[in-house]
């Protein structure tokens, strides 16, 4: 029983390790003046819906907004209607 929760606990902070990773990420690609539109879109697209709800989450608790706001004031047209497609709602 120790050792499930242990690999439970090992995991749960790797997720937390690798949701701050992309966090950061995230944050850079749409940081100053334009977009890194290639890091925005990999990250975006190649993470599970659970994953997402959790860098949601995240993002808003450490930049005070939710993510779906950076990506809408950063980006436009057919590209940002895609990409919070993909984000889905806020919460």
């Amino acid at each position: 029983m120790a050792s499930l929760c242990f690999m439970v606990y090992v995991s749960f902070c790797h997720k937390i390790m690798f949701t701050l990773d992309i966090l950061q990420i995230l944050r850079k690609s749409m940081k100053g003046v334009g977009t890194d539109d290639s890091r925005l879109i990999r990250v975006i697209v190649t993470r599970t819906e659970i994953d997402m709800h959790y860098i949601k989450i995240t993002y808003y608790k450490k930049y005070g907004k939710p993510l779906t706001h950076a990506v809408k004031s950063d980006t436009s047209g057919h590209y940002k209607d895609l990409l919070l497609n993909l984000l889905g709602s806020d919460y």
